[in-house]
């Protein structure tokens, strides 16, 4: 049995702003640390530029208003659950790499039914938020198809429920550990392999910002198979034409390089579909 405690006589006295950042010092950000996962890479789509990710997202921070009483609580009621403010000062962030511009991921909720304590003893208190959506994903062609693609997404700082951007005095940006992005995908498109991730953070004056990607690699077999090895063929039968003598035969000559002209512009014709639109030359041209 879970019972929610009240915690209010635990806490300092005297009147408490809940929804301001909870700075140790006055000129010291907060440090919020960010865990990704990662559970679904799907149509990473040449013509749209885009890409479908599945993401999840933990924020963990410290509130050292809280972790006396926290502390307190879980020594006499290890068995109960802290009772957190409604109105807590939460981190949020926006993202300018998802379609929809400047998406924001935040809680809806009262802080009570989103933030969690994950750490009795430091007070660490965590959030998570989900997305489930298309991401801006442009691609350079010009090694295609033997070609690699990042998937780059940007967090930029937002101030949850202060209606405003995040400025760097009051909380930036830190990975939770060596590899804060974590990859649980089972589902990732069929015609790339993943390499890994990236990331990195800034300190901006509009905010805090978190860089990240996702590395994959196009699997070129199919083109090897179905564009490459029968173009060479192609080619090979018009070599042909120099083992024909060139006065006596010259019909037979012209027959046989148009015919494999045209076989080659067939080819071409059933294959555009699987192939980019581009007006740039790209390495299988």
């Amino acid at each position: 049995l879970v019972d929610v405690i009240p915690h209010f006589e635990l806490l300092l006295e005297g009147e408490i702003d809940w929804s301001s950042p909870p700075k140790p010092q006055p000129d010291v950000p907060v440090e919020v640390q960010v865990e990704i996962q990662v559970y679904s890479v799907r149509d990473i789509d040449i013509g749209n530029q885009s890409a479908q990710l599945v993401i999840n997202s933990k924020l963990y921070w410290t509130d050292y208003r809280l972790t006396p009483a926290i502390r307190r609580h879980y020594q006499e009621n290890p068995y109960t659950t802290f009772a957190i403010p409604d109105d807590l000062w939460r981190p949020g962030f926006a993202c300018d790499s998802f379609e929809e511009k400047y998406h924001f991921i935040q809680p809806d909720r009262d802080a009570s039914k989103d933030v969690y304590v994950v750490d009795r003893h430091k007070g660490i208190l965590m959030v998570e938020m989900n997305f489930n959506g298309a991401v801006d994903n442009p691609m350079a062609l010009d090694d295609f198809p033997f070609d690699e693609d990042s998937i780059d997404v940007a967090y930029c700082g937002y101030l949850n429920r202060a209606g405003g951007w995040a400025h760097p005095q009051d909380f930036v940006f830190r990975p939770c550990s060596e590899n804060p992005i974590q990859m649980f995908c089972r589902d990732i498109a069929p015609e790339w392999s993943l390499i890994g991730t990236w990331y990195s953070y800034d300190e901006k004056e509009v905010g805090s910002y978190f860089f990240w990607g996702i590395v994959v690699r196009r699997r070129f077999s199919f083109y090897v198979y179905n564009v490459l090895i029968p173009q060479i063929f192609i080619f090979g039968f018009t070599l042909m034409c120099h083992a024909l003598d060139p006065i006596d035969e010259v019909s037979d000559r012209l027959g046989l390089a148009t015919t494999m002209y045209l076989v080659s512009i067939a080819l071409q014709y059933v294959i555009a579909d699987s192939l980019p639109k581009s007006s740039t030359m790209t390495r299988l041209d």
